[in-house]
């Protein structure tokens, strides 16, 4: 389900017939359960939701310097890495305030709540999207070829625990 709605996006048939399978798959689960007669508790979650990508890309290339940075993208997201803080700071600088589309953060000044701030693989700087779209980079960095993924049809996957878009689910059933 989860890999229909990267691709197809979380609105098309694909991923349609996708939840309508893992709700019957569910549905058998539960009823197997229930015949069993024992003190089950069900739980279902999911680790976060997804938007149609409705506003587009949004190109870092005119703020980032492919040959002081290594920028990672993903969707909403861009993790921006630099061996020498001076250039983490110039990227910094580079991207804050300068687009209405995006927020940039420096890893240890990102909230609490996102569990980044200890974590180096979260990047020095983390870039996210403040609407429905997703990172490119349209100038290649050195020493790739393709910098830019091809945009996904239509998913965008939230980051954001409590933004509208991100609706983590989760339900329970117990016998009592």
């Amino acid at each position: 389900m989860d890999t229909a709605g990267h691709h197809f996006g979380p609105e098309a048939d694909e991923t349609r017939q996708w939840v309508e399978r893992i709700d019957q798959i569910i549905g058998r689960l539960h009823a197997g359960l229930d015949s069993l007669s024992l003190p089950v508790n069900l739980i279902v979650v999911s680790d976060h939701g997804m938007q149609s990508v409705d506003d587009g890309e949004v190109d870092l290339s005119p703020y980032i310097d492919p040959a002081s940075v290594r920028v990672v993208l993903e969707g909403p997201a861009a993790w921006i890495y630099a061996s020498d803080p001076a250039n983490v700071e110039k990227a910094y600088r580079a991207l804050k305030r300068k687009s209405p589309r995006f927020e940039v953060y420096r890893r240890t000044e990102t909230p609490a709540e996102w569990h980044f701030r200890e974590n180096p693989r979260s990047g020095d700087l983390v870039a996210l999207v403040n609407q429905a779209s997703v990172f490119v980079l349209n100038r290649p960095q050195e020493g790739r070829e393709k910098a830019r993924r091809p945009p996904p049809k239509g998913e965008q996957v939230t980051i954001r625990a409590g933004s509208k878009p991100c609706r983590r689910f989760f339900t329970r059933s117990d016998p009592t």
